[in-house]
């Protein structure tokens, strides 16, 4: 028998990294995902509601602007992440995209310090066919997951208008969000943590 799943209840308090988020099983379950109800901390401020492929998804922003996601299946709450990481983040997500590329000296200029981190993110990073070849020996319900996630990111720039997006993008949509573009986001933050972490003790010290 399977063990019943529990309601998620996902912020981005906990999704600052959002972008490299993988999913884990059993994240939703309730047919009817109730709202938050408001408190002597924090009041809801606005309540928006998603159908995709019928699967009823409900972001609740509380009066600190955290969005609070329901929804009755994995791939549908990963979809409101995306949503919602679109909608506060969305900038940050498409400079990630751009350095995880080795595409910085194509959109801000070659200075040296552009051209040396592209090259070695060109060099030392994985290729899209690479990226690709993992993502295919990942179980089912990660693949589910980060495809929600991406069709949430998607929904969003495809529905709202290019005036109303942050003022970096000029007016100008981005490209929609992609399955390698996560996939490398994610392999630069790898990269990235591991290639400075470690120092804890030694800056304590200093």
């Amino acid at each position: 028998m399977k063990k019943k799943r529990i309601l998620s209840v996902l912020s981005t308090t906990a999704l600052a990294a959002s972008l490299f988020t993988v999913p884990a099983p059993g994240l939703a379950a309730s047919k009817s995902p109730p709202t938050p109800q408001a408190s002597a901390s924090y009041q809801i401020e606005s309540t928006k509601l998603f159908n995709p492929q019928g699967h009823e998804i409900k972001i609740v922003r509380d009066s600190y602007g955290v969005p609070h996601i329901y929804s009755e299946t994995d791939a549908a709450l990963f979809f409101g992440v995306g949503y919602a990481t679109a909608e506060d983040r969305l900038w940050q997500a498409e400079l990630s995209r751009i350095v995880a590329n080795g595409r910085m000296a194509e959109f801000f200029g070659g200075t040296p310090a552009n051209l040396g981190q592209d090259q070695v993110i060109r060099r030392d990073g994985y290729t899209d066919e690479e990226a690709l070849a993992q993502f295919a020996k990942l179980p089912d319900y990660v693949k589910r997951g980060l495809q929600g996630y991406i069709d949430g990111i998607n929904h969003y720039i495809v529905t709202t208008p290019a005036a109303a997006l942050p003022p970096e993008f000029r007016g100008i949509k981005p490209a929609k969000w992609t399955i390698v573009d996560s996939l490398k986001v994610q392999q630069l933050m790898v990269r990235r943590f591991g290639e400075s972490g470690g120092g804890e003790m030694s800056t304590s010290i200093a």
